[in-house]
């Protein structure tokens, strides 16, 4: 169509490992809290480590350069520790609103979706959206900006929230 911005085509360079998960929901009766139970049984979750264990990726080197790029499944933290820890990129659709720590280590008031917003656009685009269930198709002005930060760490077994290294990105 005449006027419209439109996508610029992007060329895959590689796609290494792909798995195809159908989604199992929850058993019915564990709650967020029954944590051994959900450890016990295979995690959605798992399909990052076992996608990093198939393609046996080894640190990034000057001649290569790993970009993993995932969906929202894969904002966990060891996923993100795993990439820093062998010098890879990564592209994370946020999921969770994590808490944020200063250089410090101390604990910021904002967190992670409220300090982007915050953040001063750098650029503008415009992108049309397909026709939804009870949603008519629609064009969005989509803003970009770039933001360095420090995610705090979260608890698990063994560890309480804040009491490893935050995890240094950029969203």
């Amino acid at each position: 169509k005449s006027g419209q911005s439109k996508r610029t085509a992007l060329r895959v360079i590689g796609l290494v490992h792909q798995e195809f998960y159908p989604r199992i929901a929850r058993p019915a009766g564990e709650g967020n809290q029954a944590v051994y139970a959900r450890q016990k049984r295979p995690r959605e979750s798992q399909l990052w480590q076992r996608s990093s264990q198939a393609i046996g990726m080894g640190p990034a080197t000057e001649d290569v350069r790993w970009v993993r790029v995932a969906d929202r499944g894969a904002d966990i933290e060891w996923f993100l520790r795993d990439c820093l820890a062998h010098h890879h990129g990564f592209v994370v659709r946020a999921a969770q609103n994590r808490s944020l720590v200063d250089e410090h280590q101390q604990p910021l008031n904002d967190k992670l979706f409220e300090t982007v917003r915050q953040a001063k656009a750098i650029g503008e685009f415009k992108l049309d959206l397909r026709a939804r269930s009870g949603q008519a198709a629609r064009t969005v002005c989509l803003s970009v900006s770039i933001r360095r930060l420090r995610l705090r760490s979260t608890s698990k077994p063994g560890f309480k929230a804040g009491s490893q290294e935050p995890l240094a990105c950029t969203v």
